[in-house]
């Protein structure tokens, strides 16, 4: 699922702390990063500053270009397994601040606008008392779609381990586009089950975390 928007597009943004745990990839492939960002036309001094934004079609070509030139087909996964609230900056300060699980989530899905304007997040009511954390991008050709697919996988895996704790596992993960060929091992260690070609990029867990 593709949510429309009339303004999407050119003026949508990404916040670059979510990102930043892509140098430390890079560098353990061995890969130049001054290389990476040039190829995706992005100024590697933005990665100064969590606070910083870039385009996030710029976003999108830097992942593709990423996972291209390390070799990493699940690079979107381990980016998203780097990742905790914390990356989020002051919204992610916010998100532990509340009660409950739920109320946790539902602050998230606020207030993401100020850190994504590409995508959106949702929660949504899922069969079996489970309930889906998903996220749809605006625009259905953005560039790197897959890894930005499965990076807010990863990352939001991460997020609910923070607010649940150790215990808690997805009841099944699902991704908006294809099986890739390629091997993922980072796949392996959030869920055995996935489902692809999803409607929507989802991780769907009971609702009694909530």
């Amino acid at each position: 699922m593709t949510v429309s928007r009339s303004a999407a597009g050119a003026s949508d943004f990404a916040r670059v702390g979510p990102l930043l745990p892509l140098l430390s990839i890079l560098e353990e492939a061995g890969i130049s990063a001054e290389a990476v960002f040039d190829q995706a036309a992005i100024g590697l001094e933005l990665f100064q500053n969590p606070e910083n934004r870039v385009s996030f079609e710029a976003a999108g070509r830097l992942l593709e270009a990423s996972a291209r030139l390390a070799q990493l087909p699940d690079l979107g996964l381990r980016l998203g397994r780097a990742g905790r609230l914390v990356n989020f900056g002051r919204v992610g300060e916010y998100v532990r601040t509340s009660a409950t699980v739920g109320d946790a989530l539902r602050a998230f899905v606020e207030c993401f606008a100020f850190q994504d304007s590409g995508g959106v997040l949702m929660l949504l009511p899922m069969p079996l008392g489970n309930v889906a954390f998903a996220y749809s991008m605006h625009m259905a050709n953005t560039p790197g779609r897959h890894e930005i697919q499965d990076m807010a996988v990863g990352l939001g895996c991460n997020i609910l381990e923070e607010l649940c704790g150790a215990a808690w596992r997805p009841s099944y993960v699902q991704f908006a586009h294809a099986r890739t060929a390629e091997s993922r091992p980072h796949l392996t260690s959030i869920c055995t089950n996935p489902v692809f070609d999803a409607e929507v990029t989802a991780i769907v867990f009971p609702a009694s975390w909530m």
